[in-house]
C-alpha cells in the first residue's frame, strides 16, 4: 500500500513540475529574457569591457523590436536611447547596456558596491 502511495505522489509531483516548467518558460519567453547558457557567454563578453559583480545578474534582456524599446522607456526611462539588438544587463545597483554587434558597452548606470 505504501508503494502505491509513493507512486501516486511521484506521478503527481512529476506532472506538476512539467506543467510548472512549461508555464514559467512561456512567461519568460514573453519578456525575451536571455537563456542561462547564452547569459554566461554574453557576460564573458561584457566582462572584457567593464568589471561586473561575481553574482548572477537579476536579469538580462535582449531588445528585439520597437515594442521592447517603448516598454523599456516606460519601465526604465533612464535607459533612453537603447536600440534594437542591444542587451540590458541588470544587477542590484548596476545597469549595463551592451551592443554585441559592435562589442561595446553603450551605457553604464550605477556602480558596484565595495
Amino acid at each position: 500500500m505504501l508503494t502505491i502511495k509513493m507512486v501516486v505522489v511521484l506521478y503527481v509531483g512529476y506532472n506538476f513540475s512539467v506543467h510548472a516548467y512549461g508555464f514559467v518558460s512561456q512567461k519568460i519567453a514573453e519578456f525575451k529574457v536571455v537563456k542561462i547558457d547564452d547569459q554566461a557567454a554574453l557576460l564573458k563578453l561584457v566582462a572584457t569591457h567593464v568589471e561586473i559583480p561575481a553574482s548572477s545578474p537579476l536579469f538580462v534582456v535582449k531588445i528585439n523590436d520597437d515594442k521592447d524599446i517603448e516598454a523599456l522607456k516606460v519601465k526604465m526611462p533612464y535607459l533612453d536611447g537603447v536600440k534594437k539588438d542591444e542587451y540590458v544587463v541588470v544587477y542590484p545597483g548596476l545597469v549595463l547596456v551592451y551592443d554585441a554587434k559592435k562589442d561595446i558597452i553603450v551605457k553604464v548606470l550605477g556602480g558596484m558596491k565595495s
